[in-house]
């Protein structure tokens, strides 16, 4: 099952019930302007917090894209987009 759909407003998309030890991918499409951070939480929603990698921002996209972004291994994981549409509209797909 995947994540999908299009934004052309601020939004959050989620959540998203990853599988267990395989990689999660994420396509953006679109003309848009703005920003996509891959967001994750262990709480049910409680807590949502961005990837990060080293302690910086990670899976933070500006731009179309096709990329691997993990590989979960906490069965309490699920994943949300935290969407900034400045412009046009995003197309999202994470799966």
């Amino acid at each position: 099952m995947t994540l999908s759909g299009t934004a052309a407003a601020s939004m959050q998309a989620g959540p998203y019930d990853p599988p267990q030890d395989r990689p999660i991918w994420l396509t953006l499409a679109g003309t848009w302007t703005g920003a996509v951070q891959v967001m994750r939480s262990v709480d049910g929603g409680n807590t949502i917090a961005p990837l990060t990698a080293g302690g910086e921002l990670y899976a933070r996209f500006t731009g179309n894209c096709c990329e691997e972004i993990a590989v979960e291994s906490d069965g309490r994981a699920r994943y949300y987009l935290e969407i900034t549409v400045a412009t046009g509209a995003v197309e999202y797909d994470l799966g």
